[in-house]
């Protein structure tokens, strides 16, 4: 996927398919304080959150590559 993406990028997830352990903790942290790491060579930010009717949360990443 990597491959893929045009740099900056913004990947959604809601942490549901993913082994990416900062992103499931990210996404249940009632924490509005900026999320950041690094992994799979990419330098991951939490730039905003969305929540559906049924209260799922899902996190807006952009990504750049680790050059």
């Amino acid at each position: 996927m990597k491959q893929k993406l045009a740099y900056p990028a913004l990947i959604a997830s809601d942490g549901s398919n993913t082994t990416f352990e900062p992103l499931i903790t990210a996404v249940r942290s009632d924490a509005q304080q900026p999320v950041q790491f690094e992994l799979e060579g990419l330098h991951w930010a939490r730039v905003g959150t969305m929540t559906d009717e049924g209260r799922r949360r899902t996190a807006i990443w952009r990504v750049m590559p680790l050059y």
